[in-house]
C-alpha cells in the first residue's frame, strides 16, 4: 500500500480531537476529514448539521482534499491503523481518568477494555517512526497555549496555508465556546463520573497495562 502523504491526528475518544479539526478548519479553510464515513467528514459542518447558530456564525465552507485526518483506533473492524499507512501521526492526550469515564457515559463497555484501548494508542505512537507533534489536552482548551499548539501541529505537518489566522487569534474566545456548545447539543455531557474513592486503583491500573517507562514518559503530569 503506497504510504499516506495526509497526516493523522489520533487520540482517544474525548480528547477534544473534533475541538482541534474545528479550530484546524477555521484557520485552513481545508476539511480536516473523520474517519467515520457515516457523519459529514467536515468537523465545522458535523457541528452545522446540529446546531443551527454555528452555521450561521461560521461562515465557512472547509474544502477538500483533507488536509488532515482523524482518527481513535478503538474500533477494530474499521482497519485504522493500515488506514494511516506511514503518515505523520499527530497525538492529542487527556487525562485517562476524565477521558474514559467520560466515553463510558456515551459508549458503555468496561474500565478495562477502554483502559486498554487508551494504553494501546500510546503504545501505538510510542513505537510508530514517523511521529508529529504530542498535545495535552489540558494545554489546548488553555486559551493562552493553544494558539501555540495549533501552530506547532501546523508547521510540524507542513501546512503553510492559513487564510483565518488572523481571525482566529481575534475570536479565539468565542470560537472555543461556539466549539463546547455544539459539542454539549450533540452529546448533552461534556462532563465525567469525578470518583475520588476509585481514582488510585484506576490509574493503578493504567500503570500495569501501559507499564512504568510508558507511564512516566506521556502520563507523569496527571499522578
Amino acid at each position: 500500500m503506497e504510504e499516506n502523504k495526509t497526516g493523522v491526528i489520533v487520540s482517544f475518544p474525548r480528547s477534544g480531537n473534533t475541538l482541534l479539526r474545528f479550530l484546524v478548519e477555521y484557520i485552513t479553510e481545508r476539511v480536516v476529514a473523520d474517519y467515520n464515513t457515516s457523519i459529514p467528514s467536515s468537523a465545522i459542518k458535523f457541528y452545522s448539521s446540529h446546531t443551527k447558530s454555528i452555521g450561521e456564525t461560521i461562515n465557512i465552507e472547509p474544502k477538500n482534499p483533507p488536509i488532515l485526518r482523524k482518527y481513535h483506533l478503538v474500533d477494530k473492524n474499521l482497519d485504522e491503523k493500515n488506514l494511516i499507512c506511514g503518515a505523520k501521526v499527530n497525538l492529542i492526550i487527556r487525562n485517562p481518568f476524565e477521558c474514559i469515564n467520560s466515553h463510558i457515559k456515551r459508549a458503555g463497555g468496561s474500565y478495562d477494555q477502554w483502559i486498554n484501548s487508551y494504553c494501546d494508542i500510546i503504545r501505538y505512537y510510542d513505537d510508530y517512526e514517523n511521529r508529529g507533534v504530542l498535545i495535552y489536552y489540558d494545554n489546548l482548551v488553555d486559551l493562552d497555549k493553544q494558539k501555540f499548539v495549533i501552530s506547532s501541529l501546523l508547521s510540524v505537518n507542513n501546512i503553510d496555508e492559513q487564510p483565518n489566522w488572523g481571525e482566529y487569534i481575534n475570536n479565539i474566545k468565542d470560537l472555543n465556546s461556539t466549539s463546547k456548545q455544539g459539542y454539549i447539543n450533540l452529546y448533552k455531557t461534556v462532563q465525567y463520573n469525578d470518583q475520588e474513592s476509585f481514582k488510585e486503583e484506576f490509574f493503578e491500573k493504567v500503570r500495569k497495562n501501559l507499564g512504568d517507562y510508558l507511564f512516566i514518559k506521556y502520563l507523569k503530569r496527571y499522578r
